[in-house]
């Protein structure tokens, strides 16, 4: 699992950094992903799987909620 990618998951994860009100800085601090990879990411570049789960838990989401959008493919806002 941690050699996969999500393609594109960078709009739907500034979206919901947007709307809980959390600056990429801060994002940067909690999950300790460098702003250029988060910048990189939001402007559509792949995000490693291990980093999508720190991504969405850091922005709110618990475990279960995560293993649901892997399952059925989806970003939370799809």
């Amino acid at each position: 699992m941690e050699n996969k990618e999500f393609p594109d998951v960078g709009s739907a994860v500034r979206q919901i950094r947007i709307d809980k009100g959390v600056t990429i800085e801060a994002l940067s601090r909690i999950t300790k992903i460098r702003i250029e990879e988060l910048n990189s990411l939001e402007q559509g570049g792949n995000c490693p799987v291990p980093d999508y789960f720190m991504i969405l838990t850091a922005l709110g989401y618990d475990w279960d909620q995560i293993v649901d959008f892997l399952q059925h493919g989806q970003t939370p806002l799809t």
